[in-house]
């Protein structure tokens, strides 16, 4: 039988294989061959606004500022907290949380003028790799979009955590020489509209901007 807290050891465990997947992506060092759509610095004025409260996501002066929707029920937890997973909410709507949501960050082996969509392809397929090499299906839908005027992909998928609709967001940007990946996994119990309404504002509504200006 299979127990709320296997159902959040599994969330968890899909959120920490996906971010080593792009973990390992990042140690590929693989250059683009294409200069036509290099990384340019998130604007806060194309960040697009949701109807939920933005918590600031820890980063040092010098690296990217990133901000989430945070839904009512969704609170932040510290206990995956590291040097690549910067945030996490769980779903406080049992004793077992069974929602959460990562976020990752680190710097990619790219010069600043690296073709991004090209880095956005392979980080899809370090992901998918590692996904395989877990036994975990791959069957994920990839729509190109941007998160405050930077290239990014959402992948989704509903059968690579059973039981849940798994959403990740990878982002690109640049600054001052480096390039950054950002990662955003949600993952929610499917079939309510509630929980997908939700994953889709803390998705939608990410946003990764400039270090301040005064770092």
């Amino acid at each position: 039988m299979v127990t709320s807290n296997d159902v959040r050891r599994a969330a968890i465990r899909a959120a920490a294989v996906l971010a080593l997947c792009v973990s390992l992506a990042a140690c590929t060092g693989e250059e683009a061959p294409s200069e036509n759509s290099a990384a340019t610095a998130g604007n806060p004025d194309a960040c697009k606004q949701v109807d939920a409260p933005m918590q600031d996501i820890p980063t040092s002066d010098t690296e990217p500022q990133m901000r989430i929707p945070q839904p009512p029920g969704w609170e932040r937890s510290t206990e995956f907290d590291n040097d690549i997973t910067r945030f996490a909410l769980l779903g406080s709507d049992s004793s077992a949380p069974q929602n959460i949501v990562t976020v990752s960050l680190g710097i990619l082996p790219e010069p600043a003028d690296a073709d991004m969509q090209t880095i956005l392809d392979d980080l899809k397929t370090e992901m998918i790799t590692v996904l395989d090499a877990n036994d975990m299906r791959t069957n994920y839908v990839t729509t190109a979009t941007t998160v405050c005027g930077q290239p990014a992909r959402v992948h989704t998928s509903e059968g690579t955590l059973p039981g849940r609709t798994v959403t990740g967001l990878h982002v690109v940007t640049q600054h001052e020489g480096n390039v950054y990946w950002a990662q955003v996994v949600v993952g929610v119990k499917p079939d309510n509209p509630t929980y997908k309404r939700e994953a889709d504002t803390i998705v939608s509504g990410f946003q990764m901007v400039p270090p301040r200006p005064d770092a």
